[in-house]
């Protein structure tokens, strides 16, 4: 890891956002506020090469000090919360992100996205959570709690995903299930077992074919295709 997930800037962005501290990062922090500084007045040559240097500087640190975290200090980054969230990576890496709604049964869970997207030359499907940015967003999302509508809408497009010979990228970051009294009474616990399945095996009607470092589901060939 030479990067901190939560340095990731978003695509747009005109100027360094310096992110919030982790215990280990007050030397990195002191150097990210001055290239903030430094962008803010780099229409001097001096400040110019003064911001690259100190980039350069940054970059090394950065390099150095997250290639040797500890276990804690790596839970400590994944915990972080300007980590970047399921809409932030379709806007870093993904392109042409065809969003999904609904379960085709009760309603749209906004706590699980799911789509179509381009990574690189490869269509994929794409499900994650989302847990918002602010309060509304939040509330929204239910902080990423997703509830049995998620897990079928999830469940769904995977199957379709199958269907179409399209690898599925997960992206997975909740507390756990929604405990609501409704969500009890719309059976999330059939819903919710079936989506966790182990990471090699495809979801119900689909294989998994293809080498260990390029994963995908296809469908199953006609002589194993399970009984309707």
């Amino acid at each position: 890891m030479t990067l901190g997930c939560h340095r990731i800037r978003s695509p747009g962005a005109s100027r360094y956002m310096v992110p919030a501290p982790l215990p280990f990062e007050q030397d990195i922090h002191e150097l990210e506020e001055q290239v903030a500084r430094l962008e803010a007045a780099a229409d001097s040559p001096a400040a110019t090469e003064s911001l690259r240097r100190i980039r350069r500087e940054l970059a090394a640190l950065l390099k150095e000090r997250y290639s040797k975290l500890t276990p804690w200090q790596t839970v400590l980054v994944a915990r972080h919360q300007d980590r970047p969230q399921t809409m932030d990576y379709v806007r870093m890496i993904f392109d042409e992100f065809v969003e999904l709604h609904g379960d085709r049964a009760f309603g749209d869970d906004r706590a699980i996205r799911t789509g179509f997207a381009r990574l690189g030359d490869h269509k994929v499907m794409l499900v994650g959570h989302q847990k918002g940015r602010t309060l509304a967003e939040r509330q929204q999302c239910y902080y990423g709690c997703a509830h049995p509508e998620g897990y079928r809408k999830a469940l769904g497009k995977m199957r379709l995903a199958a269907k179409y010979r399209i690898p599925v990228i997960c992206l997975i970051d909740t507390p756990g299930a929604f405990p609501g009294i409704g969500d009890g009474l719309r059976i999330p616990g059939g819903d919710a077992g079936k989506c966790p399945q182990d990471p090699g095996q495809p979801p119900s009607g689909a294989h998994r074919q293809g080498s260990r470092r390029s994963p995908h589901f296809l469908p199953h060939p006609p002589s194993r295709a399970p009984a309707s």
